[in-house]
């Protein structure tokens, strides 16, 4: 809970100072907001699939949890699931509301209520 957390923040402030972009190119119809979104999403996958894969390694074997391979992948999966959820929740986020300082307090009350 706690890498997806960080994560919904990290890219918060991302998106906050590519808004003002955005918006500038948007006005003069150089790209979609389609595009924007996936491009986003290509650039965090990355990332996410990495931090993931290394959390998962030195936990899942630490806690003593199934010596299966294939289990193992399938927590890799859904923890990687997770966090790209709180990546694009961040995103969402930030688009929605007026400003980072909003946004940041609705993302702190759902991550709340997600532990």
């Amino acid at each position: 809970v706690f890498l997806g957390i960080m994560s919904m923040n990290q890219v918060m402030g991302l998106i906050t100072t590519e808004r003002a972009v955005f918006y500038r190119e948007r006005a003069v119809n150089t790209y979609s907001s389609g595009l924007f979104g996936l491009v986003i999403g290509i650039c965090e996958l990355p990332y996410v699939a990495f931090s993931s894969l290394v959390f998962c390694f030195i936990l899942y074997w630490m806690a003593g949890m199934n010596h299966n391979w294939g289990w193992f992948f399938f927590w890799v999966l859904v923890f990687f699931l997770y966090m790209m959820f709180a990546t694009f929740l961040g995103v969402m986020l930030v688009i929605v509301m007026p400003s980072q300082a909003v946004a940041q307090m609705i993302g702190s009350a759902y991550s709340v209520l997600m532990i």
